[in-house]
């Protein structure tokens, strides 16, 4: 144990050498939250306290949300103390630490973990990993509670039973979840390139109500992350989780500071938790706890009144809020830090313990205090959590837990500290030279290496194998839609079309024949019929629809009110398309005429005009060509 000055440390200790008991709830839950402005103390805190409970053999660390590669490579210097003793500052930290040491505690020197980092397999993996790193995908037939609310939205009550009901725990893959919308709705479907190069099926989402799930599988088809059966028994996350519940003594990293969608992230983490839970409430004996650390909380746990805060975001709060109770049934602890006065109030209502670092001036304190509702002289709220304080914003420090002894200045570092929390515990540990996506350094430390390239051939393979009779199936689905959508329209208009028909016959007869003018006046007619037939939005649709009846019906007019003359035309026309000489044609006049087709006495000035206007009608109606010659 530290010396006696670390109250705080005691007390944390007291809570965390109590053995969890197998599957059995703890009494107790450990959650902290650490409030703090940016360069305060807070990862240095916590930092602190994780190694401490890791040393003690007390809890097993899981970051679950680092997203920023210069947290990830923070973390990696826990995996190498890579001291800078070139630097004469640098030696004189060392040497004070070895002589605090003596004076003090082993624990207080800086050591090597082994780590462990969780990395999802996307397009943009970096080429080389350290071998510590542990490539991952998502099965889609084992989702949980908190990864279908994410999935599903405020439709998960529905569709979560259709998945449990058709999915869950069966051969399924990404493409039988975007049936859920395709077999209940007529979604359509496309296809385009994903990130590798394959050719993949995705979804023109059309019903309102499923926009939201199909819009999260497509993120999945444009990304990599979801694991085929054929691969899954070496990138499945939850197998390779339950082997890590094993090794206490590493530190393990759920890192996506790769994944450039906040959704996806968001999801990560979800299903992080999700497989966790599942893994601890099938576990027959753990002898330490499980540390849950969530560096800056306030990106993925957002108050209501966040302008940032997209749908997921406001899941996961409410996820996170209803769930803290039950992470005690599941041996899990919850540490987080923000900044000051960004995490919700009914969050903070679920935690017991709570510190604070330096807060801005001003009122900053009072209204961090206010919002856990706290009484400053007994530095306890009316649920009986206590606050803890390192220092506040005037450096007028307060001597709750012990940090700082208020009645005298405390240098830098004197070798001593005082009450002070020792800041040096990992203060001579330079962050290693590692820049984004080049992790170089660490593996020529490492005995092995990953080719993430060789990785995303793997998942290549598997999704073509898996695309190709998809596509198939796709085509197949999308011609019979278009078949039977082609069906429905035509008879529905063919409904239309004899309405409209038995409409205007009905108004034909009411009228007492059809309207007399140019063919234009049956307009009056249509114009009222056109009201009373649902779907007919322009006169041009109900004149096509009753267009052969209206000829038919013009016609027998027109041949009811023929001349003589008009109608010797006609027989006169119809009889000589196939003469190719005027007189051919006069021949064939005076035959109709002796056989009594045409009826009348006709001069030959009367005839020879009959030619000539039957001859330049068969012109232009482009049955004879400009010599009057038959056309063929």
């Amino acid at each position: 144990m530290p010396e006696p000055q670390y109250k705080w440390l005691k007390d944390q200790d007291k809570r965390l050498r109590k053995k969890p008991k197998s599957h059995i709830p703890n009494k107790k839950a450990n959650h902290i939250t650490l409030e703090g402005s940016t360069g305060t103390g807070k990862t240095v805190f916590i930092k602190w306290l994780e190694e401490y409970a890791v040393d003690k053999g007390y809890a097993k660390i899981w970051n679950i949300n680092v997203e920023e590669f210069s947290v990830l490579r923070e973390i990696l210097s826990m995996g190498v103390p890579y001291v800078n003793l070139n630097n004469p500052q640098e030696k004189k930290r060392v040497k004070n630490l070895k002589k605090y040491n003596r004076k003090a505690s082993r624990d207080v020197l800086p050591k090597h973990y082994d780590l462990k980092v969780f990395i999802p397999v996307t397009a943009n993996l970096p080429k080389k990993l350290p071998d510590f790193f542990e490539p991952f995908g998502i099965r889609v037939n084992d989702l949980q509670e908190w990864t279908l609310k994410i999935m599903f939205g405020e439709s998960y009550e529905k569709y979560s039973k259709i998945y449990n009901d058709k999915f869950r725990g069966k051969n399924t893959r990404l493409n039988d979840l975007m049936e859920i919308g395709g077999e209940e709705y007529e979604t359509d479907f496309y296809t385009k390139k994903s990130p590798l190069g394959i050719e993949r099926v995705f979804i023109r989402e059309e019903s309102q109500s499923l926009q939201y799930f199909m819009r999260q599988v497509n993120r999945f088809k444009n990304t990599v992350i979801y694991t085929p059966p054929e691969i899954e028994d070496e990138y499945s996350l939850k197998p390779k989780l339950r082997e890590e519940t094993e090794n206490q003594e590493t530190i393990a990293v759920l890192y996506t500071g790769h994944v450039k969608d906040e959704f996806l992230k968001k999801f990560l983490i979800a299903y992080f938790i999700d497989c966790m839970i599942n893994i601890q409430d099938n576990l027959k004996k753990q002898n330490y706890r499980n540390i849950f650390t969530i560096l800056e909380s306030q990106k993925i746990i957002k108050k209501k009144r966040d302008d940032t805060a997209t749908v997921w975001d406001k899941i996961i709060t409410e996820i996170f809020k209803d769930s803290f109770d039950d992470f005690r049934r599941y041996n899990i602890d919850i540490w987080m830090d923000s900044k000051p006065n960004r995490l919700p109030s009914d969050i903070k209502d679920n935690v017991k313990r709570h510190y604070l670092t330096r807060v801005p001036r001003g009122k900053g304190l009072d209204n961090i205090l206010s919002s856990y509702d706290v009484d400053k002289r007994s530095k306890r709220n009316s649920r009986g959590a206590s606050i803890g304080y390192i220092f506040n914003q005037d450096t007028k420090y307060i001597n709750n837990y012990g940090f700082v002894n208020p009645d005298r200045k405390i240098p830098e570092f004197d070798g001593t500290y005082g009450y002070r929390l020792p800041r040096l515990l990992r203060s001579s540990i330079l962050e290693p030279p590692v820049s984004k996506n080049d992790f170089s350094w660490f593996i020529e430390l490492c005995e092995g290496e990953i080719d993430t390239k060789e990785i995303l051939e793997e998942f290549k393979e598997a999704y073509e194998k898996e695309e190709k009779p998809f596509r198939e199936k796709i085509k197949k689905i999308h011609r019979k839609r278009k078949e039977a959508k082609k069906k429905r329209e035509e008879d529905t208009k063919e409904k239309r079309r004899k309405k409209a028909l038995k409409l205007l016959k009905k108004r034909v007869k009411e009228n007492g024949g059809i309207p007399e003018g140019v063919p234009d006046n049956w307009r009056n007619y249509l114009k009222p019929i056109m009201e009373e037939i649902e779907g007919i939005d322009t006169l041009r649709t109900l004149e096509n629809y009753t267009r052969e009846y209206r000829e038919r019906m013009n016609k027998k007019k027109r041949e009811a009110n023929k001349t003589p003359h008009e109608e010797a035309l006609e027989i006169l026309k119809e009889n000589i398309k196939g003469c190719s000489t005027r007189g051919e044609r006069e021949y064939e006049l005076n035959r109709l005429i002796r056989e009594g087709e045409i009826q009348g006495n006709w001069g030959n000035s009367e005839k020879e005009q009959l030619i000539d206007k039957a001859q330049g009608d068969l012109k232009r109606e482009g049955v004879y060509d400009d010599k009057l010659d038959p056309i063929q």
